[in-house]
């Protein structure tokens, strides 16, 4: 079907949302070229776009689509009763597709679990490893622009699909008309159906509970006069964060009334990324009114979190990478002194994060296994683990990106747990009169310097999947020589060596002479290459210079 019958199909068929009959009306050829010459891609992250008409934007018809497939699926792959999660965050007309979701759901005589009001991913995880279902759907665009919203798709084990389950998905899309195979129930009939079923809020206590149960030292908040400073960015952090927070007795939290209720056009920061310095704006204004020992800041659908912390007198950014590191030693401190650190503790963490990690687990006797990017990898471990019988050496997984996990009782990163342990841990440090920063230098001091920076180049033309691949291939043909006086060891090509534990990939690792590395991989959401620079800590005195020089040398290699 070309892209011009495409669009005369929508003409005709959409009918369910003025919004988008509107806007199918003033399309010019242009417009029609770019929302149906192709369609929103399926992968492992699930469905994220912008919202709007057409094939390739997120919206009513798009979602359902997808949900039909994952129907079809569902139906291929389990047996007798089928049943599903589905929630949604705080972004605009995100518990309508949710809703949409789960008519589709309905239709097709697949049970629903529905959390009528904006939930975090993390509980999301929860419940559907709570109530046994087959899969979960969170409506949800992490910490993307407001114009953005997505699909996140989580198996029963309630980690988030892994490459093999969502190229059956994506595959199932491939086989059905969007308008012609898809079953919709009245959305009349929905809150009558015997597929239907409000998920109950007790569920949300034995979340809470399983979040306090990862705590090492419950009284600690309530001991100190920690001042934190938090801010949801307008997302559905706050009804948990703030909860669990006061039940363990914080008695100085500061909310930034700006980002504190749910608002999907994000006014106060267009991006709302816990990574970003902007995400802070507000957030760094309150704490310097309250003299705050900590800022928070949890993303839209507060499964990642951001932090800063007050040193001499100002706010500094605790990097991502930073607060894993923290966190494994408080871990590794405090499960030490109470007596309940396994015998072969287990931590797990992305291959594009600090090495770091890996000098203190060699000096506690832990094992480190990495994983390719993405937390559903970190979930895919743990089920093994658990299948194994080690689920309870399991002590702690991370990625570079904000993302931690502290437990089992979900399967993905969890802002919400996170901001309370990292509370936790900051009220730990300041009983003994150094703040978090003071610990990751002591930590430097002990370990040595490790850095680390994320360069994105961006290809967003017409051929922007072409030069994906000749600026991999450039990565692939280089040789092995010497790099400002650190030479390249080894060059790892996971979609063809075999010389890790790792699956095959699209990545290139290249190993120095310093047990440095540089990761290449081509981003799986956005049309960009993701390059980590992860210095070790024999280099300290120039590891600015060197970021700076990689960083020019990887350019000149793209030519960018």
């Amino acid at each position: 079907m070309s892209t011009k019958e495409k669009y005369l199909s929508w003409r005709k068929n959409v009918l369910d949302d003025l919004d988008l009959v509107s806007e199918l009306k003033n399309f010019n050829e242009d417009d029609i070229n770019r929302r149906f010459s192709l369609n929103l891609n399926f992968g492992t992250a699930g469905l994220r776009g912008i919202m709007g008409a057409g094939t390739d934007r997120v919206n009513i018809y798009t979602v359902r689509l997808v949900t039909q497939s994952l129907c079809n699926f569902l139906r291929k792959n389990y047996e007798g009763n089928l049943s599903v999660v589905v929630a949604f965050d705080s972004r605009n007309k995100s518990k309508i597709f949710a809703t949409e979701t789960a008519r589709v759901f309905c239709a097709n005589s697949i049970r629903v679990f529905f959390n009528k009001e904006l939930k975090p991913t993390p509980v999301l995880s929860y419940c559907v490893r709570k109530f046994n279902c087959n899969a979960g759907v969170m409506i949800t665009a992490s910490h993307n622009p407001p114009e953005y919203n997505g699909y996140k798709c989580y198996g029963p084990d309630g980690s988030q699909l892994t490459d093999l389950f969502a190229l059956a998905v994506y595959n199932e899309i491939e086989k059905i008309d969007i308008f012609d195979d898809v079953r919709v129930i009245n959305s009349d009939d929905i809150y009558r159906s015997d597929f239907f079923e409000i998920v109950n809020s007790s569920i949300y206590e034995k979340y809470i509970s399983e979040v306090k149960k990862q705590c090492l030292n419950k009284n600690l908040l309530r001991e100190t006069d920690l001042k934190v400073v938090y801010t949801p960015l307008n997302g559905c952090g706050r009804e948990f964060v703030i909860k669990i927070l006061s039940d363990l007795g914080l008695k100085n939290l500061f909310v930034v009334k700006e980002q504190e209720n749910p608002d999907g056009e994000f006014k106060s920061c267009k991006i709302p990324n816990p990574e970003l310095e902007e995400a802070f704006n507000f957030a760094v204004l309150l704490a310097r009114e309250k003299e705050a020992d900590v800022i928070i800041a949890t993303d839209p659908d507060s499964d990642r979190v951001g932090v800063k912390a007050r040193h001499e007198g100002d706010y500094i950014t605790v990097t991502g990478n930073q607060i894993g590191v923290l966190i494994l030693d408080y871990i590794l401190t405090l499960r030490r002194k109470n007596a309940q650190l396994p015998d072969n503790p287990i931590v797990l963490k992305s291959i594009t994060s600090t090495l770091m990690v890996d000098a203190i687990a060699k000096k506690n006797f832990c094992q480190v296994i990495d994983v390719l990017t993405g937390f559903k990898n970190i979930g895919e471990k743990i089920l093994r683990l658990e299948k194994s019988n080690k689920k309870e050496d399991f002590i702690f997984a991370f990625e570079e990106s904000c993302g931690y996990l502290m437990g089992t009782y979900v399967r993905d990163k969890d802002g919400i747990a996170a901001s309370v342990f990292i509370c936790e841990m900051a009220a730990y440090y300041k009983k003994m009169g150094i703040t978090l920063i003071d610990k990751i230098n002591s930590l430097y001091d002990e370990y040595g310097y490790y850095c680390e920076k994320t360069l994105n180049f961006d290809f967003n033309d017409v051929n922007s999947a072409k030069e994906l691949q000749d600026a991999m291939k450039k990565i692939r043909s280089l040789p092995l020589k010497e790099f400002k006086k650190v030479k390249i060891l080894r060059k790892i090509d996971l979609l063809k060596d075999k010389l890790t534990n790792l699956p095959k990939s699209d990545v290139i690792i290249l190993e120095l002479d310093d047990s440095s590395r540089i990761i290449v991989r081509p981003s799986g959401t956005e049309s960009k290459i993701k390059v980590y620079i992860l210095l070790s800590g024999r280099i300290h005195k120039n590891a600015t210079n060197f970021m700076k020089d990689v960083e020019t040398w990887i350019k000149n290699i793209l030519a960018i």
